[in-house]
């Protein structure tokens, strides 16, 4: 009892944000992860290393993202941070501050929240970009679009990229929490699913090229 009890007030914690129907999910997603973990493991304090896990999903309120090529920091090129905060005008929205330095002066990149944290492969291996909607590729700004389109960074002379974004749907909390998934930096300059082609739509769209930064999104 004690697991769901606490699988249920990790999903409360974002409920708010997340609204209805999606609060009464994530409420009842949490409920039924930990009392898997309690019956798997025996006990809730076998079940650690997962409620620590939820916990970053349905408390995070700001996140971070550190990106470097094949997203090793030994790695020599492209690195920088990126920070995702609630703001404080409206709950729903997040700020994202980014510094991206290493890349061709005055260039444009495409920018991506994927699927997975996973560097087995370098970043390829992250899988495609974010999209619980199944919905096509697209701009930032798009109603319709993959959740985790960024659209694009620019590079100015320096080969430095560094502004901030106020994102309206880009969730630290809840069933569709980016933390815990990967951002990708790409090569080329996105072109927000106007390519008239498959490519430019599809799982990994934009024809941004090679992902030549990549790093975890992590709670802190």
């Amino acid at each position: 009892m004690r697991c769901v009890v606490i699988g249920v007030l990790a999903a409360a914690a974002c409920a708010a944000s997340e609204g209805p129907p999606f609060g009464a999910l994530a409420a009842a997603a949490g409920a039924a992860s930990e009392e898997a973990a309690c019956a798997a493991e025996g006990s809730c304090s076998d079940a650690a290393a997962m409620l620590q896990v939820q916990n970053e999903k349905f408390f995070a309120k700001k996140g971070e993202c550190k990106v470097f090529p094949k997203g090793d920091s030994s790695e020599p090129g492209p690195n920088g941070t990126l920070t995702f905060t609630k703001s404080e005008s409206k709950e729903s929205f997040t700020l994202i501050k980014y510094c991206i330095c290493g890349l061709a002066p005055d260039s444009f990149h495409g920018l991506h929240v994927h699927q997975a944290a996973n560097f087995t492969d370098g970043c390829l291996s992250t899988l495609s970009h974010f999209n619980p909607y199944m919905n096509n590729h697209g701009a930032a700004t798009d109603k319709f679009k993959h959740l985790g389109d960024l659209g694009n960074i620019k590079a100015d002379e320096k080969g430095c990229a560094c502004g901030e974004n106020l994102q309206s749907d880009l969730p630290l909390c809840g069933l569709n929490s980016i933390i815990g998934r990967s951002i990708v930096v790409h090569a080329l300059q996105d072109d927000l699913g106007q390519g008239g082609n498959d490519a430019s739509r599809g799982p990994a769209g934009g024809n941004a090229g090679g992902r030549i930064a990549c790093g975890e999104i992590k709670s802190v």
